[in-house]
């Protein structure tokens, strides 16, 4: 099992994010490894060998043999737009952020801004607005800071999501070039970056290996797509556009956010934000049905064992059938997910993520609770018996302070994110939750074990190195994990 952290994206203190590589047998840490500026999200590639770390805040990917945890080795992206900041000003509701003559920023661009004197004025945003040499976003300090110091920057993520089906090429969306990187793993090299349509957020690769799947989240000038890459020759063979019109300027609408392929390479589903699931069949590469979950969707899982599709977003979790020609869905609607009877967060739990053992029998997902205004955010994971659709309890996790501000957490990556072991007969499933505020990942088993019952939480969580954020005691906070991927 390996977690990936961040290690600031806001702050004056922004360093290099790691990937801990954790032993499940004993829940023990085999290496750390230092990653780059941001990291969202990783693959494993080479049958589970190599490791493959998507670093969204600066231009590379990070690369290590699973057998070695501690050593990795950085490949060069071509970079994304970024630019010096030199003024700065919030009116309480709106910060404005200069940086030069040509634009290089537009509405609906996620953007990094770091560096600047005033805290309150970093972090990561959704552009509101924009002109040449400027832009500005939702944020509520009304500081100013005129000029701004050296080293202020405003960047566009990069590589936000990495991919494969194959052992020789490794895929990565790159957010702010518009572009699939494809990387050689024998070599190590970027052998091709493939124009895509606007911001690549998701990829899946068929399991045959013959084509990959980009879904393009879209922008102010082209709605949400999918483009078709050609494995042989690294070129798009075809750019569907889910809200209609032409690759390029595609129709406003659909805004893609996770993608996924079925086992026998007949379908590629995609999910957008607004909760719709696009079947594609891939002889003809176009859309052959939508089904709908919810607004605020965020992730989808694919479950193997009986081809189902679970969606987490704000309403609870939807359970799909996709074992068919077309998804259905399954349990008259969407699973609502509580929060944990007692809990001090006294808000709504918020779904970010979903897990299925190994055998389908359960799913579970995390979820956390954050009242806005509150510095205070609990976490938690629930348990969903597969074959009813039923929640059979409710796990609490953790109660921690909120670290946002410094870390990204509920903006960069997963605020809680969920993952399980291999397991079987012999060697039993474990669950595994990562909690950005809190710091560390969450063990739990779905097994009786020490004495504890099934599918409870014993205490055991395993801390993210240390940060490089100021102390508040004697011992500098911990980094912030944002997503985990499972060994072979």
């Amino acid at each position: 099992m390996v977690s990936i952290s961040t290690d600031g994206i806001g702050d004056n203190h922004r360093d290099s994010g790691s990937a801990i590589n954790i032993n499940v047998s004993g829940d023990t840490v085999r290496g750390n490894l230092r990653a780059g500026i941001g990291p969202v999200h990783a693959a494993l590639a080479g049958g589970g060998s190599k490791l493959y770390i998507a670093n969204s805040a600066d231009d590379t990917v990070t690369v290590s043999n699973v057998s070695s945890p501690n050593v990795g080795g950085a490949i060069s992206l071509p970079p994304s737009p970024s630019a010096s900041i030199t003024l700065c000003s919030g009116d309480g509701s709106t910060a404005t952020f200069t940086y030069g003559s040509t634009q290089l920023f537009f509405p609906g661009d996620t953007v990094f801004v770091s560096g600047c004197a005033t805290n309150g004025l970093n972090g990561v945003y959704t552009v509101a607005a924009a002109s040449a040499g400027s832009f500005s976003v939702a944020n509520s300090t009304n500081a100013t800071d005129n000029p701004e110091l050296v080293g202020a920057q405003a960047k566009v993520p990069n590589a936000v999501f990495v991919n494969t089906a194959e052992s020789g090429k490794v895929y990565v969306a790159g957010y702010g070039t518009n572009s699939l990187y494809v990387i050689n793993t024998n070599s190590e090299v970027v052998t091709a970056a493939v124009p895509v349509d606007s911001h690549p957020v998701a990829v899946a690769e068929i399991p045959g290996g013959r084509k990959v799947y980009v879904a393009n989240h879209g922008s102010s000038a082209s709605g949400g797509s999918v483009s078709v890459i050609d494995t042989v020759s690294d070129t798009v063979a075809k750019t569907i556009c889910l809200g209609g019109g032409n690759a390029g300027s595609c129709s406003a609408g659909p805004a893609p956010v996770w993608a996924v392929a079925r086992a026998d390479s007949a379908q590629v589903y995609v999910l957008d934000q607004n909760g719709t699931i696009y079947a594609i069949d891939t002889s003809s590469d176009s859309v052959i049905s939508s089904v709908s979950a919810s607004a605020g969707a965020n992730f989808m899982f694919y479950d193997r064992n009986f081809s189902r599709l679970y969606v987490t977003s704000a309403s609870g979790l939807h359970v799909f059938d996709a074992s068919g020609s077309t998804p259905g869905a399954l349990f008259g609607g969407a699973i609502n997910i509580p929060a944990a009877a007692g809990s001090p967060c006294a808000s709504a739990a918020v779904p970010t993520s979903v897990t299925v053992l190994g055998d389908g029998s359960k799913a579970y997902v995390a979820s956390y609770q954050h009242l806005l205004g509150s510095s205070t955010v609990c976490t938690q994971l629930s348990v969903i018996d597969a074959g009813r659709g039923v929640l059979t309890k409710t796990i609490p996790l953790s109660t921690s302070s909120d670290t946002s501000a410094q870390s990204g957490c509920g903006t960069v990556g997963f605020r809680v994110f969920t993952t399980s072991s291999g397991g079987g007969t012999n060697s039993k499933f474990k669950v595994y939750v990562s909690q950005c505020d809190a710091g560390n990942v969450a063990v739990v088993d779905s097994y009786p074990a020490n004495g504890n019952a099934e599918d409870s939480y014993a205490g055991v969580s395993i801390p993210s190195p240390l940060s490089t954020f100021p102390s508040t005691s004697l011992t500098p906070p911990p980094q912030n994990p944002v997503f985990m991927v499972a060994g072979p």
